[in-house]
């Protein structure tokens, strides 16, 4: 598996465990249509972030839980 491929399959794992709890914080004060336009907005940059984010602190991967 190439370098993206990688990136791509981290950011995937990732933003699936992510995503959930963000509907589930933000669902009561976001409407549908705000809600959905998000979505497609952090599956277009999460996995280009996530790299930077990785990048960043390296071996801590405990970036994700804040």
């Amino acid at each position: 598996m190439g370098q993206v491929d990688s990136w791509k399959k981290r950011s995937a794992t990732s933003l699936s465990r992510l995503l959930p709890r963000l509907e589930k914080r933000f669902c009561d004060h976001i409407d549908t249509v705000e809600w959905q336009g998000y979505v497609e907005r952090i599956n277009t940059h999460f996995p280009r972030l996530f790299q930077l984010l990785y990048q960043l602190y390296g071996n801590q991967y405990d970036f994700f839980y804040h």
